[in-house]
């Protein structure tokens, strides 16, 4: 009795043993059928390469890869003023596409958080277009593979009890703006072409366009196709960023003095040529070799 007792549970150890090791045969045969299925696979798609190549996308903001950054205004400013009310200044935000092999659309945003509410950023030198944020798209067929942006400030005068108030907080204090730098390949937005070239900013060789006794003229090919009619198209030039003694008129008679390009698209005429005249009152066309830098808001 106590023989069979023993031979039955022996079987049944053995039989255990054999059901666990046919488990564990089976799960190695899985693993196993399916690493050689996976690296078939990858084996295929690489179609006997052995590498693959995926296009840059290193963008640089003010010579950094960082995309969070900050502008100490006191170090920006241009009228020889302390940092406060009646203080302007102006500082710059390049953007380096050369690291980047694909089209891309580019938002730098600016933390308010932290400044004076009197205080005010504008795209132009005149202070007549305000700015909330500085946007474009770049494309690899762009000649020029940095984006520049100039970005003025003031902090405006106001002696309404409530401003002072506010100013107060900020008078002798540093002023930090921080600022995020943000590029994508999704082109979310399209802007005027200028001379085949969609970019937002941009610079005009004068010194090719010269004609004689320190005057001459460029053109502005505009092509309007991406905005709907009745929109507004604004280009500013930093005239005084390349010498205070240039001037621009929009008639060969030097007559209508500019700073700016201002019109309303018809919504028909998608592609506008606008012919700038130029003279430099003094100074020799050498302080010209910079270019005239404009800007497409």
């Amino acid at each position: 009795m106590l023989k069979k007792v023993h031979n039955f549970i022996k079987n049944n150890v053995n039989s255990k043993r054999r059901i666990i090791s046919i488990i564990i045969l089976f799960i190695l045969l899985v693993s196993v059928g399916s690493f050689c299925f996976s690296y078939f696979l990858t084996e295929g798609s690489f179609n006997g390469s052995t590498s693959i190549t995926i296009p840059a996308f290193a963008p640089k903001v003010n010579n950094s890869y960082s995309i969070n950054q900050s502008i100490n205004l006191a170090s920006t400013i241009t009228n020889n003023k302390s940092l406060s009310p009646g203080s302007e200044g102006k500082f710059k935000v390049d953007i380096d596409f050369t690291e980047v092999e694909s089209d891309v659309y580019y938002l730098v945003s600016f933390d308010r958080t932290n400044i004076p509410n009197n205080l005010h950023f504008y795209v132009d030198e005149n202070y007549s277009e305000e700015l909330i944020s500085i946007e474009g798209v770049e494309l690899t067929s762009n000649s020029n593979r940095v984006a520049e942006h100039f970005v003025y400030w003031k902090w405006i005068i106001d002696d309404r009890e409530a401003s002072n108030q506010n100013d107060n907080l900020y008078n002798g204090e540093e002023i930090v703006i921080p600022f995020t730098a943000s590029v994508s390949q999704k082109i979310e937005e399209h802007g005027v072409t200028v001379n085949g070239y969609e970019v937002p900013t941009g610079r005009v060789n004068l010194v090719e366009t010269h004609s004689g006794n320190n005057r001459g003229s460029f053109n502005m090919v505009l092509n309007l196709s991406t905005l709907t009619a009745l929109d507004e198209y604004n280009i500013y030039f930093g005239i005084n960023e390349l010498n205070s003694n240039l001037h621009l008129y929009s008639d060969s008679s030097y007559q209508n003095e500019i700073d700016h390009i201002s019109d309303i698209y018809d919504g028909i005429n998608s592609e506008i040529t606008k012919t700038i005249y130029w003279e430099l009152e003094t100074d020799n066309i050498s302080t010209l070799s910079d270019g005239l830098y404009y800007i497409v808001y």
